[in-house]
């Protein structure tokens, strides 16, 4: 049986799909200036990594960059029972 990641034609599919997308930020007036790499190519690869792994393919992004919700200590939000929300 195959995977869902599999299933959606594997790395071709996300490679495309990256490629595509960094391809518009590089021409897009406000997107471009959120990427401080004059090179696009090393954020293509992070997120094409991240998107295989989140979809089921291989675990790149993980063994390189680290568990995806402990980068760089982004998560930093507490939340207490004390207060509801409106």
């Amino acid at each position: 049986m195959q995977t869902l990641f599999e299933r959606i034609g594997g790395s071709a599919t996300f490679e495309k799909l990256t490629a595509e997308f960094y391809r518009g930020v590089a021409k897009d007036p406000l997107l471009k200036p959120m990427y401080p790499e004059e090179d696009l190519g090393p954020a293509e690869r992070r997120l094409n990594m991240f998107l295989q792994q989140y979809w089921g393919g291989p675990d790149t992004y993980q063994q390189e960059r680290g568990h995806p919700l402990h980068e760089h200590g982004t998560i930093r939000a507490t939340f207490s029972r004390s207060k509801s929300l409106p």
